[in-house]
């Protein structure tokens, strides 16, 4: 026993076990956390235990951290943004871990919203934040236009000067374009005269596919494609003159025009590239198909069956020459078409956004011009028919019906009852009569 307490001051204290005791294990202690003593030390100096350091330095062998062992954090900036908990709170927190959880997150909502009205107003802000962004990407015009309505009420005047700004870049991008497109397409072709004048023929016809469905130009009438300017995108410089077509078929004074004078001679004359009037034919003829199809199912609900197949298609003609009229007088449907093609790439999604712009107004039209044409179709119907049945009537109640014309037919008169003597005639003659 002597020797025990003469050794006993020699050996090294134990550290401090970090394992549970019997009593925690059984539930008999006290829930509170239990921290080392150079944890506590550090914790007072405000300062985070290096676990590492501690496991390395040679007091023992690494133990794991239990479940009621406290961890600082590793970064002082952390440590700082964790705010203080309450004294009067730190109890119930040890004794219920899901109280501290709701304190840190109630915490740090209050660092990101003060109150929760301004949680609701950046949420409103998020929606239409979100909403905008949908139309923006969105590639239907009336997306698009829905959302210039949108931000031209927050600030006209802002709005204003954005959009000079956007139809300054969305300009000098498309003649870049244009430029580009004109010089691959001048080179392809090989024959400049041929290649102004089938533009030329193209900027013609892409007028009428701005103005209606059915808006193409014949190519047998020169006359009409000079007349009519292609408005569809209108360029800086670009006048439509007529006299200047003469100098194709001059060939002295093509001989003296460079060939690159040539082509932009060529492109100011006809208004668009070889790629926009592509881009129009593509367009006009879509959108002409879109709408013949439209009226072919409007005309097949509206008549009754049995019509023959000329007054079918008479009918779907006169049908598509009224809606043909009805959009061209169309002035807002007119500017929409010029914006459209202004502005945008010359590509399919293009191309779809701006067919489905003209068969939608198209379609919206239709119900009353379908209307209007079978009315009128329909009162000449019966007017003929009325006219029919009143010659017919007419003619009955002439006594020769034949005419006079044939010889046979000269002594034939209706017989009237007072011309017949019943006493002559036998019971056969009178049911023969």
């Amino acid at each position: 026993m002597a020797t025990t307490l003469q050794t006993t001051p020699e050996t090294a204290p134990a550290p401090p076990s970090r394992h549970a005791t019997d009593d925690e294990i059984l539930g008999l202690a006290s829930a509170a956390p239990r921290t080392s003593p150079m944890g506590a030390s550090r914790k007072a100096r405000g300062t985070a235990p290096d676990v590492t350091a501690e496991a390395d330095s040679g007091h023992g062998s690494a133990v794991p951290l239990q479940q009621g062992d406290e961890v600082a954090p590793t970064s002082g900036e952390e440590s700082r943004d964790v705010p203080a908990e309450p004294e009067q709170l730190r109890a119930a927190f040890e004794a219920h871990p899901e109280l501290r959880r709701a304190w840190d997150e109630a915490e740090a909502y209050r660092e990101t919203f003060a109150t929760p009205d301004e949680a609701r107003a950046a949420t409103a802000l998020l929606a239409d934040l979100d909403r905008m962004d949908a139309l923006f990407f969105s590639r239907r015009p009336e997306d698009h236009a829905e959302l210039a309505r949108a931000v031209a009420g927050l600030d006209p005047e802002a709005f204003a000067s954005l959009a000079q700004a956007m139809n300054g870049l969305a300009t000098e991008a498309q003649r870049h374009r244009g430029n580009n497109a004109a010089r691959q397409g001048s080179t392809e072709a090989g024959n400049d005269g041929a290649a102004a004048a089938s533009g030329a023929a193209n900027a013609a016809d892409a007028v009428g596919a701005s103005r209606g469905p059915r808006g193409t130009v014949p190519a047998s009438d020169p006359q009409s494609r000079t007349a009519n300017p292609p408005d569809v995108i209108p360029r800086s410089g670009a006048t439509r003159n007529p006299s200047s077509a003469a100098h194709d078929t001059e060939p002295a004074q093509e001989r003296e025009i460079p060939r690159d004078a040539r082509d932009d001679t060529a492109r100011n004359v006809s208004g668009v590239t070889p790629a926009q009037a592509e881009f129009f034919h593509a367009a006009n003829a879509a959108a002409v198909q879109g709408v013949l199809e439209a009226i072919e199912t409007q005309v097949e609900r509206l008549l009754p069956e049995g019509i023959s197949t000329s007054a079918h298609q008479r009918v779907v003609r006169e049908i598509y020459r009224e809606l043909d009229a009805s959009l061209q007088s169309n002035r807002q449907l007119a500017q929409q078409m010029r914006e459209a093609f202004r502005s945008g790439a010359l590509d399919a999604a293009h191309q779809r956004a701006v067919v489905s712009l003209l068969t939608g107004r198209a379609k919206q039209a239709l119900p009353g011009v379908a209307k209007r044409v079978l009315g009128e179709w329909t009162s000449t119907i019966v007017a003929a028919s009325h006219d029919r049945r009143a010659r017919q009537r007419a003619a009955e109640r002439r006594v020769d019906i034949a005419g006079s014309g044939g010889a046979a037919n000269d002594g034939r008169r209706s017989i009237a009852p007072r011309d017949l003597d019943y006493a002559r005639l036998s019971d056969a003659d009178i049911l023969n009569l």
